[in-house]
């Protein structure tokens, strides 16, 4: 009797990076966590059986997305030589639930760009009483605005995934109240002439100190220790 062998897959470095943050997202849910470990677990040769037993998965469940992703391998390549970036959006949906025939799209492209809109601005405007957008306040808000009558958190986060967004992560940049612009270049090219010219000052035995306006954070070690 022949063994049948598993679909081999090998994985690029960039699918493979990808595929390691669906993993460990989590914003999208089990499902595409799990699928991603075990096409990355395919990706190492391991064999369906050990990930069964690695994962406690379903053998038909390991075959099931294995066989998928190996089907779509190739497309994958060419996208991702092609259009590099659509490939999450692409690993996103091989890896997905297949829709069910005859359903239509449950929102609109333009309900989508509003949330992703509403995903780069900050939620203070909005009146809210913090600075950093989760999906769950993003499905909140997007509901008090009229932009969707409802929708999941799920839905959100995979939205923000496919999109590669992490409002969670942004940082704005506090501009300062420039009242004389002429005085503030002048001070502006006085601070940046000691970084371009720290060398000749070191070398004249000036000793130059630089601080930060975060306070609470304590330098470890200086980027160039050479320079002070």
């Amino acid at each position: 009797m022949s063994k049948i062998m598993a679909a081999s897959i090998k994985l690029s470095e960039k699918q493979g990076r990808i595929l390691t943050e669906l993993s460990k997202s989590r914003t999208l849910g089990t499902n595409l966590n799990n699928r991603s470990k075990i096409v990355l677990m395919a990706g190492l040769g391991v064999s369906n059986n050990a990930i069964e037993r690695e994962l406690k998965f379903d053998k038909n469940t390991v075959k099931r997305w294995r066989d998928r992703f190996a089907a779509k391998h190739e497309d994958l390549n060419r996208i991702e030589k092609e259009e590099p970036h659509k490939l999450r959006s692409a690993l996103m949906t091989v890896l997905s639930d297949n829709p069910r025939p005859g359903v239509p799209p449950t929102y609109t492209d333009e309900q989508v760009a509003a949330i992703l809109a509403l995903a780069c601005m900050e939620p203070m405007k909005f009146g809210l009483p913090f600075s950093h957008w989760t999906p769950s306040s993003l499905r909140d808000e997007a509901i008090a605005l009229g932009i969707v009558d409802d929708i999941s958190v799920r839905q959100v986060g995979r939205y923000l995934e496919e999109k590669d967004l992490k409002p969670h992560r942004c940082k704005s940049w506090l501009n300062p109240n420039i009242k004389n612009f002429e005085e503030f270049q002048a001070q502006v090219y006085s601070i940046c002439g000691i970084y371009l010219n720290i060398d000749e000052l070191t070398a004249r035995g000036v000793l130059v100190y630089s601080t930060d306006e975060k306070m609470g954070i304590q330098a470890t070690e200086h980027s160039n220790p050479k320079k002070t």
